[in-house]
Parts: C-alpha cells; sequence; structure tokens
C-alpha cells in the first residue's frame, strides 16, 4: 500500500469508528498489518468478524481479546504508524520488547508481546495518546 492508501483507509476507518465509539491504533509494515481495537465487547468482536470476512485479508489472527481498565489510544478512533516510513520509534528497544515478551520464539507477536509492543509504541509516542 501507498501512503495515500493507507491514509485513504484510516479516513474510511475513522469515520465507522467514531460512530461505533471505537478507538485504536493500525501499525503498518511491508503489506502486513497490525491492529488494536478498543472500545465495547460486542462492536469490537463484531468489527473482528468484518475484518476476518474481508476477501482483501488473509492470515487474520486474534492475538488477545480482553478486558482492559483503560484505552491505549483514547483520542484516536484509528490512528496510524507506518513502520516503512516513520523514523519516530526506537526500532531496537522494541525488538527488544517483542522478542522477550513473546510467549514462543515461533510467534513473535504473540499475546504478551503483542501488548507489550503497543504500550512502547505509546511511550514512545505520547503525542498519540
Amino acid at each position: 500500500m501507498t501512503p495515500e492508501d493507507l491514509k485513504g483507509l484510516i479516513k474510511k476507518t475513522t469515520a465507522r469508528n467514531g460512530s461505533l465509539s471505537v478507538t485504536g491504533l493500525l501499525l503498518y509494515s511491508s503489506g502486513n498489518f497490525m491492529q488494536l481495537l478498543e472500545g465495547p465487547d460486542g462492536v469490537v468482536g463484531d468489527l473482528y468478524d468484518v475484518i476476518g470476512r474481508d476477501a482483501r485479508h488473509t492470515d487474520v489472527r486474534e492475538l488477545l481479546f480482553k478486558p482492559v481498565a483503560g484505552r491505549l489510544f483514547p483520542r484516536w478512533k484509528m490512528g496510524l504508524l507506518n513502520l516503512d516510513v516513520d523514523q519516530r520509534l526506537d526500532e531496537r528497544r522494541l525488538s527488544d520488547v517483542l522478542n522477550d515478551s513473546s510467549p514462543s520464539p515461533n510467534i513473535p507477536f504473540g499475546t504478551d508481546g503483542s501488548l507489550a509492543a503497543l504500550r512502547e509504541f505509546r511511550r514512545q509516542v505520547p503525542a498519540m495518546r
């Protein structure tokens, strides 16, 4: 996807998520996505089902679905980090978080690693909260 494609995707997603009280973050790198959806359980579950049925998506995996005390990105209807072009992040530290927190060396984005990575993104870029 081009940066313009990603901006168009976020524009559509932001409009939809605003009406659903959903917030979150979409990470993009080399044709792959990782997404955090925050909101009411039923709404997030339904949205995940829609994403999974979309023919444009392949190898969709739910890494974590659990209630939390507060949202990581409460002001973002859907934030975007294009890791192919965004140089604000400490990639070595982020890589350490993913590797150290992963429950299995064969699953780089495991349950614990995924949440730790998203928290690390939030820590590194506080203006995105």
